[in-house]
């Protein structure tokens, strides 16, 4: 979750973003009250993210990354 702390800050006027974690579950919950365009670029920004610290961990764990 630290490693996409960091894209919180910064957020568009107008879109909030909440993370939690429940048992092995990251929750995300992003409001946005900006046009639909602005939330899709967020929630892929989000993504975008949790998909290279879940390479960086399966790199590290000697899994092979899952593909693109």
């Amino acid at each position: 979750m630290r490693s996409l702390m960091p894209d919180n800050r910064g957020t568009p006027v107008g879109t909030e973003i909440e993370m939690s974690v429940s048992g092995k579950k990251l929750v995300v919950k992003v409001v946005s009250t900006d046009d639909l365009r602005s939330l899709i670029r967020t929630v892929d920004d989000i993504l975008s993210c949790l998909q290279s610290a879940e390479r960086a961990i399966s790199s590290l764990e000697g899994d092979s990354a899952p593909a693109p």
